[in-house]
C-alpha cells in the first residue's frame, strides 16, 4: 500500500471524526454546517502557513550549522 494512500485514509479518518463530533455535540444540520465552514476557514489557512514553516525549517538548518560543536565532558 503506498504511503499517499495512508495519508489519505488519515485525513478522510479525521473528517468522519470531526463530523461525529460535531453532530453529537449539536444537530446533523449545524453539525454538518459546522464542519464545512470549519473546513473552508481552516484549509486556506493551512495552505498560507506551509510555507512559512518551510521558511522556519531552511531557518533552523541554517543556524544550526553556524553553532559550535557540542563538547561532551564526563566527571
Amino acid at each position: 500500500m503506498s504511503d499517499g494512500l495512508i495519508l489519505m485514509g488519515l485525513g478522510v479518518a479525521t473528517t468522519a471524526w470531526l463530523i461525529y463530533e460535531n453532530v453529537r455535540d449539536t444537530d446533523l444540520v449545524h453539525g454538518v454546517g459546522g464542519t464545512s465552514l470549519q473546513l473552508a476557514l481552516f484549509f486556506p489557512l493551512a495552505l498560507c502557513s506551509f510555507p512559512l514553516l518551510i521558511i522556519v525549517m531552511v531557518f533552523m538548518v541554517v543556524a544550526s550549522f553556524k553553532a559550535g560543536p557540542a563538547l561532551f565532558v564526563d566527571r
